[in-house]
């Protein structure tokens, strides 16, 4: 059985939450599905949204998204390496850009609930430093792994 399940949101979500303190779920970007018992499935996740960071000084401002099922990262990813980074885009002020991120995961039956969480980085320390989603839409599929 596949089973395909979204959650979307076009208002603005904006988080000052420092990398380094740790991510926090965008509002709302989050599904719970269920795996029945039998086989393990994969997961799919796609997370789409236009995204833009700031802050009131000079330097590096990036915003991270991840995707996770509970305690468990979507792959791939690495301990320390963020799953995706969006910097500040001075050429375009007018067209924020795009954020696409796409990983899976394979999960034994039981239930998840897999959320879409960010973060900014701020390579000063800037605590204006913010990283702003909107138009977003989180997509999971479940397959069979076969």
């Amino acid at each position: 059985m596949q089973q395909v399940l979204t959650a979307s949101d076009m208002a603005a979500q904006t988080t000052k939450n420092s990398c380094t303190a740790g991510f926090v779920i965008i509002p709302g970007a989050w599904v719970s599905i269920t795996i029945p018992p039998g086989a393990s499935q994969l997961l799919t996740a796609r997370f789409t949204a236009l995204g833009d960071t700031g802050q009131s000084t000079a330097g590096f401002v990036g915003g991270a998204i991840e995707i996770m099922a509970g305690a468990h990262i979507f792959a791939p990813s690495t301990p320390g390496i963020w799953n995706y980074v969006v910097t500040n885009d001075t050429q375009n002020e007018f067209l924020p850009p795009v954020e696409v991120l796409d990983r899976s995961l394979v999960v034994e039956p039981g239930t998840y609930t897999i959320t879409a969480k960010y973060c900014v980085y701020s390579s000063n320390g800037d605590p204006t430093a913010a990283f702003l989603v909107h138009r977003w839409h989180l997509t999971v599929e479940a397959a069979p792994v076969q």
